[in-house]
C-alpha cells in the first residue's frame, strides 16, 4: 500500500497514513521496534491502513534504523523478534 496507494486485499485507494508521533515516549501505543534490551535506540514504524476494509502494513521507513536492526540483530546479545 506504501508504494501503490492501493490495498491489496480489496483494491481500494482510500489508504491512510499513520507515522509514529510518540518516537521519544514510553508510551505503550507508540510504532516502534526497540533495537537492543536496554538500547534507546528504536525504529519508527509507519502504518499503511486500508479505509475500506481495515488491512494494514508497517514499514520502517528509514534506511539507517533498518541497519540498528540489522546490528542488533547480529550484536553479541542479538535481539528475537
Amino acid at each position: 500500500m506504501k508504494n501503490t496507494n492501493t490495498c491489496p486485499k480489496c483494491h481500494s485507494q482510500e489508504i491512510m497514513r499513520i507515522p509514529d508521533l510518540n518516537y521519544f515516549s514510553d508510551n505503550h501505543y507508540s510504532n516502534i521496534i526497540p533495537t537492543g534490551l536496554f538500547s534507546v535506540a528504536r525504529a519508527k514504524i509507519t502504518r499503511y491502513i486500508c479505509i475500506s476494509c481495515g488491512f494494514s502494513e508497517e514499514w520502517v521507513e528509514s534506511k539507517k534504523e533498518i541497519q540498528n536492526l540489522l546490528d542488533a540483530a547480529k550484536g553479541p546479545d542479538p535481539v528475537e523478534y
